[in-house]
């Protein structure tokens, strides 16, 4: 008896079309760069070097993340598997992924211009319209995979209603510029304690919302910001929030857009633009 069409072939293997500079710019992203906060100050590192990446009906998610820190950037497919007959993907299925050492990746993907394919798991095939092709054998599993899993999983943004993480709810949102973020946080990397204090309230007088970004280094340095409300403030609403965090959360979004802010009270602070997320937990102050 001849299979009705519906029935389609499982794919547990990668297999996708994408821009090769969104690639590239995803995996320099997520490797989390910058100026971290150590016992005697700040230092230059990185989140990790390593990328889980996994597809979706119709883009590509690329994660990383350690037990305090979660990156993610997704990256629409150019060709989605609906449009590949007799092929089928699972929405969130974390079984059609493979992990990549960033630093050996990326000065590949740099060879590469315009579209490319990708194929493959624990050997991926890197291929373009001009005869390149590149195999390399991927990583067998981030570091962190069980963090990623746990996120990957969870409904964060509900409609209609303030965003949850670990089925608790944001308090506090309010959305402003990358461009203005990254120049104030940057400001407060000079004081070089790596660790940065946002203040939200959105009611604490006629006058309208108060949000300011500080650092200060036991009395040695100090920097404080206030954001004006309308110009600067593109939007709010919620409740009022203080959360202490460490780490280069800036460096990850790309200027010329908005960030919105999800803030509560010690807690994780979520941050979201039109194409990732960031998971931050906050710094408790011993």
């Amino acid at each position: 008896m001849e299979r009705p069409r519906s029935d389609k072939i499982r794919i547990d293997l990668m297999q996708l079309r994408i821009d090769s500079k969104g690639l590239q710019e995803a995996l320099e992203s997520v490797k989390g760069s910058g100026v971290y906060a150590v016992a005697d100050g700040t230092k230059k590192g990185v989140l990790g070097d390593f990328a889980f990446l996994t597809q979706t009906a119709d883009e590509l998610e690329v994660w990383n993340a350690d037990v305090g820190f979660i990156l993610k950037v997704h990256i629409p497919l150019l060709e989605t598997p609906r449009e590949w007959q007799g092929w089928s993907f699972a929405t969130k299925d974390l079984s059609v992924n493979v992990t990549v050492r960033i630093s050996e990746i990326l000065p590949i993907l740099k060879k590469f211009n315009g579209n490319i394919t990708i194929e493959g798991g624990p050997q991926l095939t890197i291929r373009d319209s001009n005869g390149n092709k590149f195999r390399l054998n991927s990583v067998q599993t981030h570091p962190n995979l069980g963090v990623i899993q746990r996120v990957s999983l969870m409904n964060i943004m509900e409609e209609g209603s303030m965003p949850k993480f670990n089925n608790t709810h944001y308090e506090g949102y309010f959305r402003i510029d990358s461009k203005l973020f990254s120049e104030t946080m940057k400001f407060c990397e000079l004081v070089r304690s790596g660790i940065y204090t946002l203040d939200f309230n959105p009611h604490p007088n006629p006058d309208g919302v108060h949000l300011g970004i500080s650092s200060s280094n036991r009395g040695d340095k100090d920097y404080e910001y206030f954001f004006t409300p309308i110009t600067e403030i593109l939007d709010y609403s919620g409740e009022a929030a203080t959360v202490s965090f460490s780490g280069p959360i800036h460096n990850f979004f790309n200027h010329g857009t908005s960030i919105d802010f999800y803030t509560k009270d010690a807690f994780p602070i979520l941050l979201i633009a039109v194409d990732r997320m960031l998971i931050k937990t906050p710094r408790v102050e011993e």
